[in-house]
């Protein structure tokens, strides 16, 4: 296949899975934005935030060069809802162009490499990473910028580019610090374990070119953020319990329901199929997979012990985005030369635990995907020749019980028939988990038997039109892959494609609730610039105030997480928190009841601050009425205007 054959391919499908994105999946979901966005407004009008808005401050300092960019919209006054949604469809057709291509030369055939990027573009976002690091993402944010970079560097690492390949992943650390540092990390040390009969010179030049193009943000990130380097202590507490508290993404309690029974589970199955690969992309595969791991391994045992600031800083856990891809190409590979081994009866039965898996990786309910997976892999090792049969039966009986215990009881709950308790269905996870590292263990003990090498094998004759009918094979499986996702929703008002005005609704980023629309409007009309608010701090309703209003906010413990990238602001958060009343009661557990009988004494220290209004709920004012003029009153909430002094 011709390299313009190749771009061809890739441009075709990635269209495709584009077009998939925008009009069967709620695009965009937006979230980040609105403590981001604030970030390029302050940038275009400065003063519009007060300085002692936290998020904001510290995101103009920090390495957020996308949302400087952003600025210019703002600056400028153009339709920024529209640009920013151009950018996000943008950044998902040069995603799907980069995995086609890590996947295209993992399995060294276009049509597999298209059946592997329909497959991560149209399983939920969960599927096969961990801790909520999405793929394909769903709103524009750095990472979803910078995706398409890291991807591309690793499509080159695949071909053997790899010094180059190192170079872009170390541009990428510049735009996204964790995302570029796991890509080039994952590229340097398969330099190291399998240079490819290059010498130490040749990689040593790649190296330092490397820590050359990550010089700037590195330097930029040790000067404007200092305390991520030492053990920041906070209002009476550690940075380590502040990160405690509040991170998300980072703890294993907060995300282990999710998915971790295939993310194992795909690992073992990419082990097990090993030997279907070429040796040099068996390397590739099993060194950037088992790197990933060895990361997000480093990362919990920090966390959980050490508990350094730079890394815990790092959410090394977003590794889980590469294993996804990588995963899902090798395995998409491995079956089908699986598949194509077997004769007859065999091969009706292997094409049945194919498509048996590709339900599976496509089911919207995580749990039943999950076991369903175990199911298909128990399948696969019965279909399978091998040594130690006899463990291979025991491990596809267990693999298969539990795959199945792990439907059924999901099923019944969504048919209403004696479904579960919570208790049960997190012991059916656990015991999915369990199997899946067993299955691990087997996969790593018993290899399938090796074959002819897939790295190329199913390619076509080199023709003219066999070229053609490469291109049109793959657009064809892409095509159906996504058609059978929108089949497996089940029901019909899901099959219609999203309208006009869906995505319209969607793409708003200040799409303020119609409870705080009155208020965030009266803020933005009625208040001066640089003022600070203070707000119910557990609220919801308020989390786009600052985009919407374009006035700071004194504390929510939403913006916590929002300033994981900057441990010397951690504790004056958890100290504003504190000083509104909120009580902690656990691992994200607030109480924040106290937050509407704050009295006037409170709000003076508050004044002092800099805190210039004070918006509580109109009904538990009502009773309990302050000493300062009210300055907004609605069927919701009232506002006291703290620069009056009573």
């Amino acid at each position: 296949m011709t390299l313009q054959r190749q771009w061809t391919t890739a441009a075709l499908v990635a269209i495709v899975c584009t077009l998939f994105m925008a009009f069967y999946t709620p695009l965009p979901q937006v979230s980040d934005e609105h403590l981001a966005l604030p970030i390029a407004r302050a940038i275009a009008d400065p003063g519009l935030y007060p300085a002692s808005d936290l998020v904001v401050s510290s995101g103009v300092n920090g390495p957020f060069f996308v949302y400087h960019l952003a600025s210019v919209l703002y600056r400028n006054h153009v339709n920024v809802d529209a640009w920013w949604y151009a950018f996000l469809i943008g950044s998902l057709f040069a995603l799907f162009i980069a995995i086609w291509w890590l996947a295209e030369g993992i399995t060294g055939n276009a049509t597999v490499a298209a059946l592997a990027t329909a497959l991560v573009t149209a399983s939920s976002r969960y599927r096969g990473t961990i801790h909520w690091m999405f793929v394909p993402p769903s709103n524009f944010i750095t990472s979803t910028l910078v995706l398409p970079f890291t991807f591309a560097a690793l499509a080159l690492a695949v071909r053997g580019r790899r010094g180059p390949g190192l170079v872009m992943a170390a541009i990428a650390f510049n735009v996204h610090p964790s995302l570029g540092l796991i890509a080039a990390t994952i590229i340097g040390v398969l330099m190291i374990v399998d240079p490819r009969r290059q010498t130490w010179q040749v990689r040593a030049r790649w190296f330092g070119l490397a820590a050359l193009a990550a010089f700037p943000n590195a330097w930029y990130i040790s000067h404007h953020a200092p305390a991520n380097f030492s053990h920041a202590i906070g209002t009476g507490i550690p940075f380590a319990e502040e990160f405690r508290l509040y991170a998300y993404h980072a703890f294993i309690e907060d995300h282990w329901r999710e998915n971790y029974g295939w993310f194992v589970a795909q690992l073992g199955l990419v082990w097990f199929l090993r030997q279907q690969f070429a040796d040099a992309v068996r390397r590739f595969v099993l060194i950037s997979m088992g790197w990933c791991a060895a990361l997000v391994l480093l990362y919990l045992a920090n966390i959980y012990t050490l508990s350094i600031p730079a890394l815990d800083l790092t959410f090394f856990v977003r590794a889980g985005a590469y294993v996804k891809v990588i995963a899902f190409a090798a395995v998409a590979a491995g079956v089908v030369e699986w598949v194509r081994q077997a004769n007859g009866r065999d091969r009706l039965l292997r094409i049945g635990a194919a498509i048996g898996l590709i339900i599976a990786t496509l089911h919207k309910n995580l749990d039943i995907g999950e076991g369903l997976l175990l199911v298909i892999i128990a399948a696969i090792l019965l279909l399978t020749d091998g040594a130690y049969r006899s463990w291979r039966l025991a491990t596809a009986t267990g693999l298969a019980a539990a795959g199945l215990t792990q439907v059924l009881g999901q099923g019944w709950g969504i048919l209403h028939i004696a479904p579960f308790s919570f208790a049960q269905a997190d012991g059916h996870r656990l015991l999915t988990i369990g199997t899946a590292a067993f299955f691990c263990v087997f996969a790593a003990m018993v290899p399938v038997p090796a074959v002819h090498s897939i790295n190329g094998a199913l390619t076509t004759p080199d023709r003219q039109a066999a070229r053609v009918s490469e291109t049109a094979r793959a657009f064809v499986v892409c095509l159906g892959v996504l058609l059978v996702a929108i089949l497996l929703r089940g029901h019909l008002n899901q099959l219609r494609p999203n309208s006009y005005s869906v995505i319209a609704s969607a793409m708003r980023l200040a799409d303020t609730p119609n409870d705080t629309r009155a208020i965030s409007e009266w803020a933005a009309r009625d208040t001066p610039r640089a003022s600070l608010i203070v707000l119910p701090p557990m609220d919801d309703r308020f989390d786009d105030f600052r985009l919407a209003a374009g006035r700071g906010v004194y504390a929510a413990v939403g913006d916590i997480n929002q300033l994981a990238y900057d441990a010397g602001v951690y504790g004056e958060a958890h100290r504003r928190l504190l000083a509104l009343g909120m009580r902690v009661t656990g691992r994200h557990s607030f109480d924040v009841s106290t937050y509407d009988t704050l009295d006037a004494a409170h709000l003076l220290i508050l004044a002092k601050e800099g805190a210039t209004f004070a918006a509580f709920g109109r009904a538990t004012r009502a009773t309990k009425p302050l000493p300062y003029p009210v300055a907004f009153q609605d069927s919701l909430w009232t506002v006291y205007d703290l620069r009056k002094t009573p």
